[in-house]
């Protein structure tokens, strides 16, 4: 049994930022001016370090906020969610926090989210002094697995904050990682904490996805989950996760991975088509997994292009480049061929596509846009988001 843990936990950071900074770091929580919002900036950070992979960290997000006080003060804040001891980790640190000042000339707070089990790692600065002359980064750092000895405390915080859920979640998953029953009676214990917590509804949805996602159960397991949290729903009178969205959440996986297969491949043999249909959801993962495998071996640039059938396959194109897009440091350059597939050309970037295609005087084939409409197109759509293009 698979468990993941990158993209839940940078999409509950990016859904879940403040409510997360109250609970790990509550001095900057109470210095930041909510009211002022804040700016994810991933795709920044991602240009900062265009060669380097995701293989030994979890997640890492950068946002700009907005100091307490009459003036305005604009801080970038660096999350990184670490899930196993490395030697450079203090390194990686100290050189992402100074290429983000090299970049904005603003002040940066770096944080560290320990989610190993490994008691005595923790990491906390980097620096030397030579001849006087000192250099460093010295940055707060949380070990989650300190919070097994403080789950009162936990207990407490959850109350009102929903992040203390997914401290909560990571800590069970890695207890219950041999152990499949009990993480079954564990997850279903923390989702009945959530339809009755009295949270936002944003919060709850975000919180159960991530406690879906990483605590993956055998596929007998799952299913018994899934009528136990389609009878909650049912007692609760309200529903969070439709029973279409998490049996479709597979059956998508398996569309996307066949597209993929097929492109790289060809035609895919029967044998291996009934073998992917057959497939549980955490050998859908891996596979999948295995796909993003072209960054770690050194390619410059990832790229997929298909034919879709119908508008579901432009829709599965799309998620599945904002999923890799979260998981590469790498261009990606997606597109779905055909009239079809057009609206790929020119929305492809709000997804994480690096590139698009346009002709100049006659298209050479069904589907392609002139390049003034697509300019058009992009200006649109960059006046609508505030100036900034992707």
């Amino acid at each position: 049994m698979k468990d993941q843990y990158d993209n839940p936990w940078k999409g509950v950071l990016g859904a879940l930022l403040p409510q997360a900074l109250a609970l790990l770091l509550p001095a900057a929580y109470k210095g930041i001016d909510w009211s002022r919002g804040w700016e994810s900036l991933d795709k920044d950070l991602k240009k900062l370090f265009p060669k380097a992979t995701a293989s030994d960290r979890w997640a890492d997000k950068l946002v700009r906020v907005y100091r307490r006080g009459g003036d305005e003060q604009i801080v970038f804040i660096h999350t990184e969610v670490q899930g196993d001891p490395v030697a450079d980790f203090a390194l990686r640190m100290f050189t992402t926090n100074y290429r983000i000042f090299d970049r904005y000339q603003k002040p940066v707070v770096s944080l560290a989210i320990l989610g190993d089990d490994r008691p005595d790692w923790r990491p906390k600065s980097y620096g030397w002094t030579i001849w006087g002359c000192r250099a460093g980064l010295r940055f707060p750092s949380v070990k989650l697995w300190d919070y097994n000895g403080r789950w009162e405390e936990l207990e407490v915080a959850a109350v009102e904050n929903p992040f203390a859920v997914v401290v909560m979640a990571h800590l069970r998953t890695k207890a219950t990682r041999k152990d499949p029953p009990s993480r079954y009676r564990e997850k279903l214990q923390l989702i009945r904490r959530l339809y009755e917590s009295g949270y936002e509804r944003h919060e709850v949805a975000n919180v159960l996805r991530f406690v879906d996602w990483v605590m993956t159960l055998p596929e007998a397991l799952d299913d018994q989950l899934t009528e136990d949290l389609e009878a909650l729903e049912a007692e609760k009178k309200m529903e969070y996760v439709t029973s279409f969205e998490r049996v479709g959440m597979k059956h998508g996986k398996k569309a996307v991975l066949k597209r993929l297969l097929t492109r790289r491949f060809g035609e895919l043999p029967e044998r291996e088509t009934r073998r992917l249909e057959a497939a549980s959801s955490e050998e859908l993962d891996l596979w999948s997994d295995r796909i993003l495998d072209a960054e770690r071996l050194g390619a410059d640039v990832a790229m997929v292009q298909v034919k879709p059938r119908n508008r579901a396959d432009v829709l599965r194109l799309l998620a599945a480049t904002a999923e890799a897009d979260d998981k590469t440091r790498i261009p990606l350059i997606s597109m779905s061929i055909g009239p079809l597939g057009s609206m790929t050309r020119m929305v492809g970037g709000l997804f994480g596509s690096s590139l698009s295609f346009a002709v100049g005087e006659k298209a050479s084939a069904p589907g392609q846009i002139p390049i003034g409409d697509l300019v058009t197109v992009f200006d649109i759509l960059r006046r609508a988001r505030g100036g900034e293009m992707w």
